[in-house]
């Protein structure tokens, strides 16, 4: 009897560590407009008892939130690689993976925005484009814009606003433009002085720009 006991000890042992353990991470909240990465372990194989381990493995950077868990969020202001050690508890087995967590779009804007709009078709500053400051299209750290733009008498001719959830970066330089059309499909606004309000918005602040913006043929 004790023979057949200590066989079928040794057969469930046997099958537990025959199962090859292995391990991926399920990342949600990746949008730009979201302020926190939610990371899941989902481990397969092995007895069902694990113990978690979370890195940061680029940059070099200590661990920031809690560790021993399967579920884990991160609030990053850089892009890092994050490692997941796994171990089975009962069998000792171990295994890991490495995920690129996006940093989130924390801290000041990164803009530059023209004061002139020549909308004559001659392809210079026919259009009021809001770009980063070294004039390129790269992202200005923002996931959501709102523009309002007036003429003299206060009157509204140009509205817009935007939140990015697609993808990690946000609001790109180009996104926030005018064509000098009265609400973007009309006709064009007459030459003179009008104002604009540019409101950008991050994970750590909201930040409204507001300046004048000369239309000239």
């Amino acid at each position: 009897m004790k023979t057949i006991l200590l066989l079928l000890v040794l057969q469930s042992v046997s099958m537990i560590q025959s199962m090859a353990l292995s391990v991926t991470i399920n990342q949600t909240g990746t949008g730009a407009n979201s302020c926190s990465r939610s990371l899941a372990a989902v481990v397969s194989g092995g007895s069902g008892s694990y113990a978690y381990t979370w890195s940061i493995v680029t940059p070099a950077i200590a661990w920031p939130t809690t560790n021993g868990v399967a579920n884990v969020s991160l609030a990053l202001n850089q892009t890092a690689d994050v490692n997941v050690s796994v171990q089975d508890l009962n069998t000792n087995q171990m295994t890991s993976t490495t995920v690129t967590v996006y940093r989130v779009l924390t801290g000041s804007f990164d803009t530059f925005i023209p004061n002139l709009i020549t909308p004559n078709g001659d392809g210079y500053n026919d259009n009021w484009i809001v770009t980063d400051s070294g004039k390129n299209y790269s992202p200005i750290n923002a996931y959501s814009y709102t523009l309002t733009i007036k003429n003299a008498s206060n009157v509204q001719v140009f509205a817009a606003s935007a939140t990015v959830s697609a993808n990690h970066l946000g609001v790109i330089g180009g996104d926030i433009n005018w064509n000098a059309r009265v609400n973007g499909s009309g006709s064009i606004v007459p030459t003179g002085v009008y104002t604009y309000q540019l409101t950008l918005v991050n994970c750590s602040q909201s930040t409204a720009y507001n300046g004048q913006l000369n239309v000239l043929y």
